[in-house]
Order: C-alpha cells, then sequence, then structure tokens
C-alpha cells in the first residue's frame, strides 16, 4: 500500500473515533510530541491536533518571539487557543513597544490569566497594544490579574471596559495602585458597568467601583491587621459568599504582644458584610496554625456579620493546617454550639466540613491508629449533626513530596445519607 493510500485510509477513520484518541493522548506527559506527530497525517488530524495543542498555552518567558509567533508568523493558531497564561514581567502592558499589529485573531479565547504587569494608559494609542486586543476578545469569559500595578483607577477601569460586555468571572490576586484616594494625584474616573459578570474573587482593599448588577457569587480574603468592608456597589440578590481568612500571625499577635493603637487585633480581621446581602451559600475557609478555638471564634463572628442569616441553606467550612495540630473534644463541642445556633436562625439544610492537614516533613507516626484516635473525636462532638443528616465531614492529612506532589497520609469522609 502507498503512503496516498494511507492518508485516505486515515481521513475515513470516524471523526468521533479521532477525538476519542487524541483526548487519550491528551492526558500524557509528552503529549504535545505525540500530538505533533498526530498532526502529519492529514489535514483532518491536523486541524483536530491544533484544538488539543494549542487549546492551553503558557507564556512565562521569551515573551516577545513567542507573541511574534501567534502574530505575525501563524495568527491562524490564534484560533484554537481558549487559555491564555501570560507573565509580562513588570512591563508596562499599554506601551507603543506591544502595539498590535497582525491577523491574528483570539475568538475562542475564554480564559485570560495576566501576571506582573504594570498598567498605564497614559500615553499613544493604549487600545493598539496587544493587551487591549487580548482583552476584546469577542468570547472572553474569566479574567485574572495577578500581581499587577496599576498607576490609578483610571487605568483598571479602561481594561475592564474592554470585555465589559462578556466577562462573567474576575479575579484579582495581589493587585495593587500608585496613587490612592488621599493622594493628591489621584483622579476619580467613571467605573465601568458589567453586565455579564457573576462571579468576583478577592477584590482589592481598596474596593474599585464595579457596577455589576448580576453578580452572584464573590469571594474575598481577609487578613490579620485588615479592615474588610462590603463595597456598597455589591447586589442584595448576592447568591454565594466565600470569606478566606489567613490567621497564621495571630498567635503571636494575641498572646505574645500587647496589641498598641495602631496593631491588628482579631476582632479588626472581621469583615464587615453590610446591610443587605441575603447568601443562601457561605463558605468560610480558614487558613493558619492558631487555635481551633480561635477559628471558631471567627467563624461565629463571621456568622454574625450576616445581616440576613435566615436566607441560609448551605454552608461549607475548610479549615486548612499547615502543622500537625488536631482539634480537642472542647473544639468540636464549640463548634457543635456555633453551627446549632446557625440552624436554629437559618434555613440551613447542608453543612460541609472539611479538616485538612498539610505537613511538609518526613512523619513515622501510625496513620491508621491517628484515624482510629481523631475519627471518633470528630463523630461524637458533632453527633447531633450527623443524625440529623445535615453534615458532611471530611478528615485529611496530606504531606509534601520531593517532587512537590501531596501525598495522602489520612483520609475519611462521613455523614449525609450518601455516605452513611
Amino acid at each position: 500500500m502507498s503512503g496516498c493510500d494511507h492518508v485516505r485510509d486515515a481521513t475515513k477513520v470516524p471523526v468521533e473515533l479521532i477525538h476519542l484518541i487524541l483526548a487519550f493522548i491528551s492526558d500524557d506527559n509528552d503529549r504535545h510530541e505525540t500530538l505533533a506527530a498526530c498532526s502529519l497525517v492529514c489535514r483532518v488530524w491536523h486541524n483536530m491536533c491544533c484544538c488539543h495543542i494549542f487549546q492551553s498555552v503558557v507564556i512565562s518567558e521569551h515573551l516577545a518571539p513567542r507573541l511574534t509567533f501567534f502574530c505575525a508568523t501563524a495568527p491562524h493558531l490564534s484560533e484554537y487557543i481558549r487559555d491564555l497564561n501570560i507573565s509580562w514581567s513588570r512591563t508596562n502592558c499599554f506601551t507603543p513597544t506591544w502595539r498590535w499589529g497582525s491577523r491574528a485573531i483570539f475568538k475562542n479565547l475564554r480564559t485570560l490569566r495576566l501576571s506582573n504587569g504594570t498598567c498605564s494608559v497614559s500615553g499613544p494609542s493604549p487600545l493598539l497594544s496587544i493587551t487591549a486586543f487580548l482583552l476584546a476578545a469577542p468570547r472572553l469569559k474569566e479574567l485574572t490579574l495577578r500581581g499587577w500595578a496599576f498607576s490609578d483607577l483610571r487605568s483598571l477601569y479602561a481594561m475592564l471596559a474592554l470585555c465589559s460586555n462578556t466577562l462573567e468571572q474576575l479575579t484579582f490576586n495581589g493587585v495593587s495602585f500608585i496613587y490612592w484616594q488621599e493622594d493628591t494625584n489621584y483622579v476619580v474616573s467613571s467605573p465601568t458597568r458589567m453586565g455579564a459578570l457573576r462571579k468576583l474573587v478577592s477584590p482589592p482593599q481598596y474596593h474599585p467601583i464595579i457596577e455589576c448588577p448580576n453578580l452572584e457569587s464573590l469571594a474575598i480574603h481577609v487578613h490579620p491587621g485588615d479592615v474588610w468592608a462590603l463595597p456598597s456597589w455589591v447586589p442584595s440578590g448576592l447568591r454565594d459568599l466565600t470569606l478566606h481568612g489567613a490567621r497564621y500571625f495571630i498567635i503571636r499577635r494575641l498572646y505574645f504582644l500587647k496589641p498598641s493603637a495602631n496593631q491588628a487585633t482579631a476582632r479588626r480581621a472581621i469583615p464587615d458584610l453590610g446591610h443587605d446581602i441575603r447568601p443562601s451559600s457561605l463558605e468560610l475557609s480558614l487558613y493558619g496554625a492558631c487555635p481551633y478555638s480561635r477559628s471558631v471564634h471567627w467563624m461565629q463572628s463571621c456568622i454574625n456579620r450576616l445581616p440576613f442569616p435566615q436566607h441560609l441553606r448551605h454552608l461549607t467550612i475548610s479549615l486548612q493546617r499547615p502543622n500537625i495540630i488536631f482539634p480537642e473534644d472542647s473544639d468540636y463541642l464549640d463548634l457543635l454550639e456555633v453551627l446549632q445556633r446557625l440552624r436554629e436562625r437559618s434555613a440551613l439544610v447542608h453543612i460541609d466540613l472539611e479538616i485538612a492537614i498539610f505537613i511538609q516533613f518526613s512523619t513515622t507516626p501510625d496513620w491508621a491508629d491517628v484515624e482510629a484516635r481523631e475519627v471518633p473525636k470528630l463523630k461524637q462532638g458533632l453527633d447531633p449533626l450527623f443524625k440529623a443528616n445535615v453534615l458532611h465531614a471530611a478528615f485529611t492529612v496530606r504531606r509534601q513530596t520531593s517532587d512537590e506532589e501531596l501525598e495522602i497520609l489520612m483520609n475519611w469522609e462521613g455523614g449525609t445519607a450518601e455516605w452513611q
């Protein structure tokens, strides 16, 4: 059989079968090399392979040549990209240096993650930059800004305006501003209306105004010393609220130092949730080495800040510890009291509890004995919730291995009908 016959036979393979083969290959560690070889079979295979090869693209080094590849060398490949992750290395992403001048069309881009950039819209033609072009992708749904420094709010508003019609999820991570409200150079500009936005994660502490009347989910991070208040523009129809707390340094502040007038106290880490929101789902996530009793107090304080707790139906609690510290019997009793009190005030029908311990050093206890000791404490302490069939609990211990993977040392879960 000639080579041409092989090609004709390859094109006769059902398309559904080709998709299954390529999906199987995509799960392999050497998938890019294998997919690149498969793309040479024929035009049909080439197009299908490109969907897998370029579906997710990360550009963290050699920024200029890699962007040039998609902009000028092979602009047609931009149509396959659905997830794009770019690290700018503290580059001003709206300068003429990155002016757009190609035929690339990121028409299928759904998720965009931009890291370590700076933004100032002053200067010539900022809307011609590649950053502006990516933000204006017609199907962009998710945007993450990590480690960004904005010259002022006007720069942030200019970015958000480019994707205001399509963006459904917006995440901030380590965003800062050069000019604050107290600064004489601070300029207030009109906020952007984002009618499609449904989920907002970690808005900056000094809240820019984001008009999002259809927002359904809000996640915030509160650190020791933060004074966090719910922005007035968060709609009362908010459905899901997530509060992340970091309490690692609270131990030193609470027990070893006498707080001065300028130092943070435990109370100041409790967010102000305003007077209007009525979430039906609340998640409380706390990471740190503080005592479990202090964690329960933090959760109780957050719950007390809910203006309408009677609307709550689903509660998720995640307690994560960076060392081997197990709850005492009294900790479970305190938690039970908090949850039972909440059930009396709300329409709560389901509680998810996760206790996760992460360790970095090699330890050699018998984890079966640890599970046999700790799980009965959890069951006995929260027994009324298990009997009421409203609680699902998980207790895990993981260790970081030398290759930065997580090894599961102990894993137990139980509660609710499907796990009993």
